[in-house]
């Protein structure tokens, strides 16, 4: 499987949907919309028993360039219309 998806992973088509609190919609579309670092968050409780490991992957897939072309905000009670 992880030879098939490096060989046909591709995203000049891919579309993603993010489901979040509307707080947080117009933020995380703008920080897109304008290819910023986007780190991961976790709770305090989780947060300090992350592996040291996990907490470097975090940070490398947080600067990783998405190079996003659209972000629409779909208000929840259109979503599946």
């Amino acid at each position: 499987m992880n030879k098939a998806v490096r060989q046909n992973w591709q995203g000049q088509n891919m579309y993603v949907a993010i489901i979040t609190d509307d707080s947080e919609a117009q933020p995380l579309a703008d920080v897109l919309r304008q290819n910023l670092p986007s780190p991961l968050s976790y709770a305090r409780v989780v947060s300090k028993g992350l592996p040291k490991a996990v907490v470097a992957e975090d940070a490398q897939v947080a600067a990783y360039q998405l190079n996003v072309t659209e972000v629409k905000i779909v208000d929840t009670k259109d979503t599946f219309k």
